[in-house]
């Protein structure tokens, strides 16, 4: 029987999205749990003991609204997945996250959140396999680049996003190979990694692991990404998954050297292989109905 969820998202179209949500979290159907969207507002005072009867658990994402919650009900599991980015962000985070009974980290460190008494467990990033996928089309990019240049206040790499974004313009155009870059919608961003070579990434900030490491060998593409944060459990390994670039030099010559040879492919097919077999929501769906059989024994 699957269960019952009321899912706290943010209150925006992309968050309440099914088949074509940009997390792989509450994305396509799965045979473990059923969920509808709720959003409370910002602040919010809600009585938990009023959801009783719609649901066997409450489970808030980490930006969907901040309040309180009141009283006892169903057990309320809270997702944290970007603290890292500021310190307002964390402290945030950090005051919604005591309230439950349940903290799931994605890639935070445990002892930012383990002070409280309630319980913390990993659960990281997952794949949204409907979005991200080889599509085995032709790949006509060479290179791609679509970290977004902005943030939130406080987060790192926008300047660095934007000097990377013209040194790679200027490098592929003297080159003679193709370039993609620029922020896009969804499906676009996915179609747009499917159809390239090597997709090339900088983390917002060093202490976190960006989600585009997933979704970039999901599709196919080669990864090429500046050092960030290892989680334990995500089990890809540098220099069989992914390609690692640290100076500017060494991220062009990088690109000579998997262009010219070919390597791309190897990379782009163990990284592709990796994550379908480990990091997909049907997969992390059966790993959270594990845990909260061992947490609340629920569905046990």
């Amino acid at each position: 029987m699957p269960l019952k969820v009321l899912l706290i998202a943010k209150d925006k179209p992309s968050r309440y999205a099914r088949d074509d949500r940009s997390l792989g979290w509450w994305s396509y159907p799965v045979p473990e749990f059923e969920w509808t969207h709720y959003s409370p507002g910002t602040p919010f005072s809600e009585f938990r003991k009023s959801h009783k009867d719609r649901c066997d658990l409450i489970f808030h994402e980490n930006d969907g609204n901040y309040g309180c919650w009141v009283g006892d009900g169903p057990p309320l599991i809270y997702l944290t997945f970007d603290a890292q980015l500021s310190q307002d962000h964390y402290a945030r985070r950090l005051a919604q996250a005591n309230q439950a009974d349940l903290i799931l980290l994605d890639d935070d460190a445990v002892r930012r959140f383990a002070g409280a008494g309630v319980p913390v467990r990993r659960w990281a990033h997952c794949v949204n396999d409907h979005v991200f996928y080889d599509r085995q089309a032709e790949r006509t990019v060479d290179v791609s680049f679509h970290c977004s240049s902005g943030g939130a206040k406080g987060c790192l790499g926008a300047d660095e996003r934007s000097h990377i974004r013209q040194v790679l313009s200027d490098f592929c155009k003297g080159r003679g190979y193709s370039y993609r870059s620029g922020t896009r919608p969804l499906l676009e961003y996915a179609e747009s990694m499917a159809q390239s070579k090597i997709v090339v990434n900088v983390p917002r900030t060093i202490a976190g692991r960006p989600h585009r490491i997933f979704d970039a060998p999901a599709c196919g593409a080669c990864l090429l990404t500046r050092p960030f944060a290892q989680v334990e459990g995500d089990g890809l390994i540098r220099n069989a998954h992914y390609v690692q670039w640290c100076t500017e030099q060494e991220l062009l010559a990088r690109i000579d050297e998997l262009l010219t040879d070919g390597k791309w492919a190897r990379y782009g097919q163990a990284g592709h292989d990796y994550v379908m077999a480990h990091h997909t929501w049907a997969m992390r769906a059966r790993e959270l109905r594990q845990i909260l059989a061992e947490q609340f024994g629920l569905g046990a």
